[in-house]
């Protein structure tokens, strides 16, 4: 690595170093996570990027698409192995009232109060949401719901197409990656073609997207823009440069979800890789900062709240003997092979491993001990405490991400900006209130403070 570095010329612009080199300095997970954030990217932002070669373009093209069609299809195989839904939709009454709710100006406060019309409503409600923002026009019917024990609408065939489109995702995902590494070359996008051509990218084979049949599901093409839509576009100027239209502009022209999905992804990008887009307002740039702390935080807390509410990995902690192995294995130079028949340390060691894996990326220094995962009847550790704390996280990420629309949507002016600063210092921003990041305690997650700014971040500062 220290040869390849003297060997690449440094660049006092980081926008002029080449993708290729940006990328063979990367771990392979590096490089996952950034093409997946690339494919989150409108075309028209990826080519904004100015060391974007264009012929990666299609390649993120075939990536977003096969990201939606997975997407679409987990909320569909998740409610197909509910059990619960599953015997609603067996309901006749129910299927009846659900069909008659569905019908334009029905009144639906009639049924408020009714618990089971109200859980099927909310789960087909929550797959119509990810669908208007994944489907690109696919339409899911209440029958396309119910499993069958045999057919397209099988527990055992809809797994299939889920495996599928997951390699499908992994394949195309590859693809980018091997392309940008190859310094852009046009060879691989032509063989793209061909197997786009060969796979059909426009729905997923035999899941009835993009088709039309009883069993699967119902692909409509969306129409290409509402009236409303229509209007806004007439009233604001063209731009030939999509570059030169402003982010406020930009933003005026979205849905909400649209703006949601946008933050975040801008949230999910390096700090220098957002103040090169030309559209973006200096002034954003720190109210970002606070949503990506934000989503690290609760990227952290999320799994450390799913192993302490994990029945089998409570039960395996109480065990004295594991406890006093896996705390062995986390030392230095052990030998970890002797125990890769025990099916109870493997399965420990597998849970523990992916969350430090977590850890790494968005930890920015919390650290989780053993006893920290141990779920406790009272206090910080139990599970009462644990899901309050994921709650004020999910709030905190969900007023992060407003501030940055509404600084957005008002021009990037300097007043939400201070403001942010203020709610900054109010709810400290270095650690979570009472969840023991930034503190020491025997019960919570132990947070190590980082220096208030190194050595190199003041350098950068002073520059």
């Amino acid at each position: 690595q220290q040869q390849q570095q003297q060997q690449q010329p440094a660049y006092d612009d980081p926008t002029l170093e080449p993708l290729q080199q940006r990328f063979e300095k990367m771990s392979e997970q590096e490089r996952i996570r950034k093409v997946d954030t690339y494919a989150r990217m409108s075309d028209a932002e990826v080519a904004e990027l100015p060391y974007m070669p264009p012929s990666v373009l299609p390649l993120l093209k075939q990536l977003k698409r096969a990201h939606n069609l997975l997407a679409c299809w987990q909320p569909v195989a998740a409610l197909r192995s509910d059990p619960n839904l599953q015997a609603d939709l067996e309901d006749t009454r129910l299927r009846m009232i659900i069909e008659e709710l569905q019908k334009p100006g029905v009144d639906i406060s009639r049924y408020r109060l009714d618990s089971q019309v109200q859980s099927v409503l909310t789960k087909v409600g929550k797959l119509h949401a990810i669908l208007r923002e994944h489907g690109q026009g696919l339409k899911v019917a209440l029958a396309d719901l119910r499993a069958t024990p045999y057919g397209p609408n099988s527990i055992t065939e809809t797994n299939r197409q889920l495996r599928n489109l997951e390699e499908r995702v992994a394949r195309a995902r590859q693809q980018v990656i091997d392309h940008i590494l190859k310094g852009g070359n046009h060879e691989a996008e032509e063989d793209t073609q061909q197997q786009q051509e060969q796979e059909g990218v426009v729905g997923v084979q035999g899941d009835g997207a993009g088709s039309r049949n009883e069993q699967g599901i119902r692909g409509e093409e969306a129409p290409a823009n509402s009236r409303q839509q229509q209007q806004q576009q007439q009233q604001q100027p063209a731009y030939d440069d999509p570059t030169l239209e402003p982010l406020q502009q930009r933003f005026e022209k979205m849905s909400e979800q649209e703006r949601i999905r946008k933050v975040d992804t801008y949230a999910r990008m390096s700090d220098a890789e957002v103040a090169e887009l030309p559209y973006m307002p200096p002034s954003v740039l720190p109210l970002l900062k606070q949503l990506k702390r934000a989503h690290n935080l609760l990227a952290c807390w999320q799994p450390v709240a799913a192993l302490r509410s994990d029945p089998n990995l409570q039960a395996d902690l109480e065990d004295t003997r594991l406890r006093m192995i896996i705390e062995e294995l986390q030392k230095p130079g052990v030998d970890i092979s002797r125990y890769r028949l025990d099916s109870q340390v493997q399965s420990v060691l597998t849970k523990v491993g992916k969350l430090h894996a977590i850890l790494r990326e968005h930890g920015q220094g919390l650290k989780v001990a053993l006893a920290d995962l141990r779920a406790t009847p009272y206090g910080p550790n139990s599970i009462t405490e644990t899901n309050r704390q994921l709650r004020n996280l999910e709030e905190r990420v969900a007023r992060a991400r407003q501030q940055v629309i509404d600084h957005i949507l008002k021009g990037g002016n300097h007043e939400a900006e201070e403001d942010t600063q203020q709610q900054q210092e109010q709810e400290g921003v270095v650690g979570v209130q009472g969840d023991g990041a930034g503190s020491r305690n025997e019960q919570g997650i132990r947070g190590e403070e980082a220096p208030a700014n190194s050595r190199q971040q003041q350098q950068q500062q002073q520059q």
